[in-house]
């Protein structure tokens, strides 16, 4: 929703959740419930922020509403099995007990315990694993809602603004105000190229889309523009790419992006200098060829509470002003859409180590596709 001020805004949604957005500035995993038309009670996980423009006046509220019934419905799943398995585990111990008297059928039971407790763990880190992927989709289907909406109305206002800068232009201006508004069209255009980045990001990647691409190059093109910057801020860049990789099929620029993004979070790590590894090599998964590239840094460390946040939308720990949480999760996503995996290793004090999991191509593959 969209109000003119904080008091007005705050004044529309009197009562309601988003009131708490518009007095607070930000709301994180707030729970309600809401009743259907049918007066079923649905929990809903509420998050969302304001959107204020230069001079601080609230413009706007994106806010992101989870339906937790299927997690919910998960949990109770999960708790279900753990009595299950939990009560499995008091018969054992207590036929352990009976058979006590023969060593033999006593030392079969144990392991039988020692199995089934294993078998437990196990389930449960399945059951974690399946829950944790539920949530982090939905996240994700959140945000593409979200940022397409948010491009879509930036856009509008970017494109015309550009159409008055080009009339402008046309006039017969003094030269100094030419290239003052010159400098403009190259700040609307750059804009302009976020958004549309930003939409394509929202969007599932069409096979038509994706283009055989060498990581290496990706790789080189995007640190071909990092290099002065990374230099100026005294870290070393290292590089490691295995020659001979096989091929993925990606859509490079969107690939560039996965990379800049972590670079950045590299950069932030290191405020006083450190050292930047990129590496790539081929391994197998599943007795299938794939790239992992590596980009690690010697920077302060990710504390452990929060490595298990750091790919959720509008998660940060920046100062505000310095970054809103979407490069990460955006990353996840565009890897996740070419079939990929994204993981961090970090250690407060040691630094951080991103790896990115992509398949590569058959022959089969190569031949039905352009290469990059």
């Amino acid at each position: 929703g969209e109000g003119e001020g904080e008091g007005e805004g705050a004044h529309l949604f009197k009562g309601t959740s988003l009131e708490k957005i518009v007095r607070q500035g930000l709301l994180k995993n707030h729970r309600i419930t809401l009743r259907s038309k049918t007066k079923e009670e649905i929990p809903v996980m509420l998050s969302g922020s304001v959107l204020r423009d230069k001079s601080g006046e609230l413009v706007g509220i994106v806010s992101i509403a989870r339906d937790m019934r299927d997690v919910n419905r998960l949990i109770g799943d999960l708790e279900q099995s753990r009595s299950d398995l939990e009560k499995r585990k008091g018969e054992l111990e207590t036929r352990v007990k009976e058979l006590s008297d023969s060593r033999s059928a006593t030392i079969y039971m144990l392991k039988d315990l020692d199995r089934t407790e294993k078998e437990l763990r196990q389930t449960l880190k399945d059951l974690r694993f399946t829950q944790a992927q539920l949530v982090q989709a939905g996240k994700l289907a959140g945000i593409g809602q979200l940022a397409a909406g948010v491009a879509h109305e930036i856009n509008n206002p970017l494109t015309t603004a550009y159409g008055f800068l080009e009339l402008l232009l046309e006039e017969d201006l003094a030269l100094s105000t030419k290239k003052d508004l010159k400098k403009i069209r190259v700040a609307l255009e750059r804009c302009k190229d976020i958004t549309a980045r930003l939409l394509s990001f929202t969007r599932p990647a069409e096979t038509k889309d994706l283009v055989l691409t060498d990581v290496n190059n990706t790789l080189k093109q995007t640190l071909s523009l990092m290099t002065s910057q990374l230099m100026h801020q005294n870290i070393e860049l290292t590089q490691k790419l295995a020659p001979d990789l096989p091929e993925v099929l990606a859509i490079p620029a969107q690939l560039q992006q996965v990379y800049m993004n972590l670079i950045f979070n590299a950069q932030d790590a290191m405020p006083d200098g450190g050292e930047l590894k990129i590496e790539t090599r081929k391994t197998k998964v599943d007795q299938k060829e794939h790239v992992e590239i590596r980009i690690s840094d010697t920077g302060m460390g990710i504390p452990a509470q929060n490595l298990e946040r750091i790919f959720e939308p509008f998660f940060t720990t920046r100062r505000p002003g310095k970054g809103i949480g979407l490069g990460l999760s955006l990353s996840y996503a565009i890897i996740k859409e070419y079939s990929g995996s994204i993981e961090v290793e970090s250690k407060v004090g040691e630094g951080t180590v991103f790896f990115i999991n992509l398949p590569g191509l058959s022959s089969k593959q190569k031949r039905s596709n352009e290469k990059y």
